[in-house]
């Protein structure tokens, strides 16, 4: 598979989780897949930055066709947000 073919797995695989969260689990099954997804994909030698690049252009295509019309004051309240959360996780992942 391609990194494009990839990312729409890992994207898709993303909307089934949070549409039908497994409340209760340790370990949510999709995330399950998506990490043997990526893994699949490193293993192809598929360039991380490659997927990334295509699952935000999924992400850009949902918004644009069926986000509200205003998709560039929605993404500037989103970020916003995302970047005033705290960066603990992004720490104990550079332990």
């Amino acid at each position: 598979m391609n990194a494009r073919k990839y990312a729409w797995k890992i994207f898709h695989a993303e909307l089934r989780r949070r549409v039908n969260p497994d409340e209760g689990l340790d370990l949510d099954p999709q995330m399950v897949n998506i990490g043997a997804l990526w893994g699949n994909a490193m293993d192809e030698n598929i360039a991380p930055l490659d997927i990334v690049t295509e699952v935000a252009g999924f992400g850009a295509t949902f918004a644009e066709r069926y986000g509200p019309p205003h998709v560039l004051s929605v993404a500037k309240r989103l970020e916003q947000h995302v970047l005033a959360e705290s960066d603990e996780d992004d720490d104990e992942d550079e332990l």
